[in-house]
C-alpha cells in the first residue's frame, strides 16, 4: 500500500522535499513506517528516533497499524525554542 509522508522542520530540510511516497505492506504499523524510511532515506535515520508521528492529525505510537484510511501520516521532529 502507498503512503504519501509529510516531512516537518529538520526531516523536510533533509530531504529538500516536503512530502515522499513510500510504499508498505498492509497493515504496517508506525515502528514499520520508521524502519522503511531509514532503509529508503538514510539521511533520516538519525532523527527518526526523536520523531513522533502524527497519523490524521494525532499523534501515535510504534504500535499503531496504518490502514486504508489513513489520509495523512506526518514525521514531525521535536521542538525548541522559547
Amino acid at each position: 500500500m502507498k503512503h504519501e509522508i509529510l516531512l516537518l522542520g529538520v526531516t523536510r530540510e533533509l530531504l529538500s522535499t516536503d512530502r515522499i511516497a513510500i510504499e508498505l505492506p498492509e497493515e504496517a504499523t508506525v515502528a514499520e513506517l520508521r524502519t522503511m524510511l531509514a532503509t529508503s532515506h538514510p539521511e533520516l535515520e538519525s532523527v527518526l528516533p526523536t520523531c513522533a508521528v502524527a497519523i490524521d492529525h494525532r499523534y501515535r505510537d510504534d504500535a499503531t497499524p496504518l490502514s486504508r484510511t489513513t489520509h495523512e501520516i506526518a514525521i514531525v521532529p521535536p521542538v525548541s525554542g522559547g
